[in-house]
């Protein structure tokens, strides 16, 4: 049984914890603002101007939101961590990066975030406490839709690349069929 200052304790950490879930409210600000950037007429002005492909423009789009969905998520793999109690006892501490530095600590986050997100997941993450489960489950969910996505838009930007070849092929067939049927120069 805690006594009444443990009890006092365990509340004054979690406030301690505010901040961080103040960082987390900016983060889903910067998603609205990505929205409104895209959105902006001068932009696609802009992107006209220098007259880049639709495809290419997809999948640019593709890697920068898969980019920012991985920060994303080693942003909240690592405030899970350390959100716990014992920090020993999750992904930090199993991989031996308790006293190292935040940056350190963010690079093996978006590590793991890009390889579970990839779908290749080499297993050297272990997961010991139920917010890292569920939030590795979540990625991996995301992981197999956002994989599928991406692939579904390769296949259709090629398949788009291909019709215009077809058709471009289909008209100087048509071109040179004219050209021998009236006896044109070549």
């Amino acid at each position: 049984m805690l006594s009444e200052d443990g009890g006092q304790q365990i509340k004054l950490a979690k406030l301690a914890r505010l901040p961080r879930l103040y960082r987390l409210i900016r983060i889903l600000r910067m998603i609205k603002m990505l929205r409104i950037f895209r959105k902006s007429s001068q932009f696609k002005e802009w992107i006209n101007t220098l007259n880049i492909s639709v495809g290419l423009i997809r999948m640019v789009n593709v890697l920068i939101s898969m980019f920012f969905l991985v920060h994303l998520m080693a942003c909240f793999w690592y405030m899970a961590a350390s959100l716990e109690e014992d920090i020993n006892n999750t992904w930090v501490g199993g991989k031996g990066l308790v006293d190292e530095k935040p940056g350190y600590k963010y690079w093996n986050a978006f590590y793991w975030a890009f390889q579970t997100v990839t779908t290749v997941g080499y297993g050297d993450f272990s997961i010991s406490t139920t917010t890292e489960y569920i939030l590795a489950l979540i990625w991996m969910v995301i992981g197999v839709n956002f994989y599928s996505f991406t692939i579904g838009n390769v296949s259709s930007i090629i398949a788009a690349m291909d019709a215009k070849a077809s058709l471009l092929t289909s008209k100087i067939q048509t071109l040179n069929d004219y050209s021998a049927k009236y006896k044109l120069p070549q």
